[in-house]
């Protein structure tokens, strides 16, 4: 992830927008992406999360001055929709977290599959290690600010989104 930022947080609902960059083999593919997101709690050590992408949009010439985004549904067609379920909770000293992610990609070509699809089994794997890790290092930063900053579920979440964008 190379940008995020918060669009809205109302009714237990988040919107944010992300920017990916991934590289796989000879590919690069840029992406930008509208997101909601809407966690529960089933008590006080345990919530589920979940996330779904509103638009997906490929970049093309990206860091260059012709940089520029593509009609939703064109492009290289890796990635159309994402949804993703997290499941988080405390326990044993620790915060166990469990990633479901689910991906829409266009079909490949049979001509193309031995070339294409190794590009797109990279970029899959790469973003599910990516997020798992940008998980991992929002929590452990979240003790240190805790001392800090109230424990509001909002304080906290906007941290966590601070902490994955760095």
């Amino acid at each position: 992830m190379i940008d995020s930022r918060a669009l809205s947080h109302e009714n237990g609902e988040t919107a944010f927008t992300m920017r990916w960059l991934k590289k796989a083999l000879f590919v690069t593919a840029v992406m930008d992406a509208d997101y909601k997101a809407y966690y529960v709690s089933r008590n006080e050590r345990s919530r589920y999360g979940f996330a779904w992408s509103t638009r997906i949009q490929d970049v093309i010439n990206y860091g260059q001055p012709s940089e520029s985004k593509l009609p939703q549904g064109t492009g290289t067609g890796f990635v159309w929709r994402l949804f993703s379920l997290s499941r988080f909770e405390e326990r044993d000293g620790g915060v166990y977290v469990e990633l479901e992610a689910m991906a829409l990609s266009r079909t490949v070509p049979g001509c193309l599959a031995w070339l294409v699809s190794p590009v797109v089994n990279r970029l899959s794997q790469s973003a599910m290690v990516t997020s798992l890790t940008q998980t991992r290092e929002a929590v452990r930063g979240l003790p240190q600010r805790a001392a800090t900053n109230s424990c509001r579920p909002e304080i906290l979440q906007a941290e966590g989104r601070r902490e994955k964008k760095r």
